[in-house]
């Protein structure tokens, strides 16, 4: 059975064994699948369907630092991703942040920002 919309949940970085890795999971009807690494450890980033394409905004590095990033993962037919691609950074750093998707058009609001205290 092919499912409609695949599952995907971004993950940041974490600790096995005492080694930092990046991880990232998406399911399909036989179970959780890796992704490949993001290209960064992120945490407080945000994810979002933007239809062929799952997207992550912004977060934490691994110093703190607020992340201007954008990258996205094109979806396979089966709604696995293979690579990674750089976009177009966001005008600020932010963290915490929420994001959704209308019309088409990717929307990044509240959380933290370069500069501000967030809120």
């Amino acid at each position: 059975m092919a499912w409609g919309l695949a599952l995907s949940l971004a993950v940041g970085w974490l600790t096995v064994a005492g080694v930092p890795a990046l991880a990232g999971y998406w399911l399909d009807p036989e179970g959780w699948k890796p992704m490949p690494d993001l290209p960064v450890a992120l945490s407080q980033h945000r994810a979002t369907d933007a239809g062929k394409a799952l997207v992550v905004l912004g977060g934490r590095d691994r110093s703190g630092k607020l992340m201007r990033q954008v990258i996205r993962a094109p979806l396979g037919r089966n709604g696995s991703y293979k690579k990674w691609i750089k976009g177009k950074n966001l005008p600020v750093g932010v963290a915490d942040h929420s994001v959704g998707v209308v019309n088409g058009v990717i929307y990044a609001c509240g959380g933290f920002q370069e500069g501000g205290s967030g809120g």
